[in-house]
């Protein structure tokens, strides 16, 4: 292996990248780069508030049914305040899609969940013309890793 070949490796679930030149590491977060259209640019990223775990970034933010943040009440008299992103690449969907009590005109949802600590993050939403967002709780969201 060349001295400045880049090694990558996985540390308590944040990628590092280890610079054999420059003797150091650095949290994958601080570098830029494109991965499925999502820009990681840590200004910008979202983060788990539990576990800070990257969930998706401030430009994958969109509006549904006219804005980028609703306030609902599930049945249960729960108020969520949500915020709605295109991609979520640190949250997985969890469980079986339901029509039931959805808040969106159309989509059928499941939960989403932190990849890494597998708190509850919010919602996925799919529509049968295969439009897919995530709507994640606001309060379980940090713009700082802490």
């Amino acid at each position: 292996m060349r001295k400045s070949e880049v090694i990558h490796t996985l540390d308590r679930s944040l990628l590092k990248v280890f610079n054999f030149d420059k003797k150091e590491s650095t949290d994958i977060s601080t570098l830029i780069y494109n991965k499925d259209s999502a820009v990681l640019e840590e200004d910008k990223n979202i983060y788990c508030r539990i576990c800070a775990n990257i969930v998706t970034t401030k430009n994958e933010q969109i509006k549904i049914e006219g804005g980028h943040e609703h306030t609902f009440t599930n049945p249960h008299g729960f108020v969520y305040h949500i915020t709605c992103y295109k991609k979520a690449i640190g949250a997985q969907a969890l469980g079986e899609e339901t029509a039931e009590f959805s808040w969106f005109r159309d989509y059928v949802w499941c939960y989403a969940i932190c990849a890494h600590c597998r708190v509850h993050l919010g919602w996925r939403y799919y529509a049968a013309k295969s439009d897919t967002f995530f709507g994640l709780i606001l309060d379980r969201l940090s713009i700082s890793k802490h």
